[in-house]
């Protein structure tokens, strides 16, 4: 997807002690999704390799606070330890796409999460991102750049 293609863009970045290896392994590991999110969120995976690399197909079924849906994704890039990208192929949104950059510093790596998306709706699309979608996304990755590996409580149903 170019970035044309979509109305809504969302970027964070953040340093975090860890080297760009360790992150990564713990990013392209489907089962860690669920730490890194709010607990009001519910995944369970239904398909998908533990370890993501190019190619792979990913189907979760996502509860939040009460509306479930499906939500299915391919990983479309990927160079180890640097970044790799997601291209939802089913779900709540019209178009989505996902880069997850590793950059390696002296004392960590800045991890940055780039996102390109469309909902559905028209302009009612547009107030739904505007006040609840654009506010469901800074909270995941609130949380997302301020987890701690193996001290989360929240676990992907199987």
């Amino acid at each position: 997807m170019s970035s044309q293609d979509s109305r809504f863009k969302y970027e964070k970045s953040a340093k975090v002690a860890l080297s760009a290896e360790e992150l990564f392994q713990y990013h392209t590991n489907i089962f860690n999704i669920c730490q890194m999110i709010p607990s009001y969120i519910k995944i369970r995976v239904i398909e998908g390799s533990e370890h993501l690399v190019s190619g792979n197909t990913v189907r979760l079924q996502v509860n939040i606070s009460g509306f479930s849906f499906l939500w299915e994704s391919v990983l479309e890039d990927y160079k180890k330890n640097e970044y790799f990208s997601d291209r939802m192929i089913k779900g709540p949104f019209k178009s989505w796409h996902h880069l997850h950059l590793f950059q390696q510093t002296d004392h960590g790596t800045i991890l940055t999460d780039q996102i390109d998306y469309d909902i559905p709706l028209g302009i009612f699309g547009s107030v739904v991102e505007k006040f609840l979608v654009r506010n469901i996304i800074n909270k995941i990755f609130t949380i997302r750049y301020n987890f701690d590996i193996g001290k989360s409580q929240n676990s992907c149903l199987i």
